[in-house]
């Protein structure tokens, strides 16, 4: 069975309150301590946003995976 890989660049931005995954040029994730939410950033553009007071470590670490998968398909796609 192949074990597949993924992995994303992870920074901080102490004097924002965010953390912030970047899978690929077009993807990346922008977490807001301070407001408890989740934003996803496709081709520069806001397309989902929702609070995660209530996310566990293992539901964040599943939703990272399942972002970094979708990045990956979309390497291989045009975004224009």
């Amino acid at each position: 069975m192949k074990t597949e890989n993924y992995t994303w660049k992870t920074t901080f931005e102490t004097a924002e309150n965010t953390m912030t995954h970047v899978f690929n040029d077009r993807v990346k994730i922008i977490l807001n301590f301070a407001l408890k939410i989740i934003i996803t950033v496709r081709d520069g553009e806001a397309i989902d946003k929702f609070e995660c007071d209530e996310m566990t470590i293992n539901e964040y670490e599943t939703f990272l995976i399942g972002t970094a998968k979708n990045a990956a398909l979309l390497e291989h796609t045009s975004h224009e």
